[in-house]
């Protein structure tokens, strides 16, 4: 759910993984293994760098 959440925030904000990245800190890798569920349980620290760089909450990625 959370990968499926920050993807589509990803997508809405028109950000590819690579500008994600860029502007979070965060690894495209990182990125798209948190997307794909290859990674359930993203550090918290990880989803607040993604939420600040897409201007939305952890909540969001979160929320059903």
């Amino acid at each position: 759910m959370i990968g499926a959440n920050l993807m589509n925030i990803r997508l809405n904000k028109r950000f590819s993984r690579k500008k994600l990245s860029e502007k979070s800190g965060v690894s495209a890798s990182t990125i798209g293994m948190i997307e794909w569920g290859k990674s359930p349980h993203p550090q918290i620290s990880t989803l607040s760098k993604l939420a600040t760089a897409l201007g939305v909450t952890v909540n969001d990625f979160i929320d059903d």
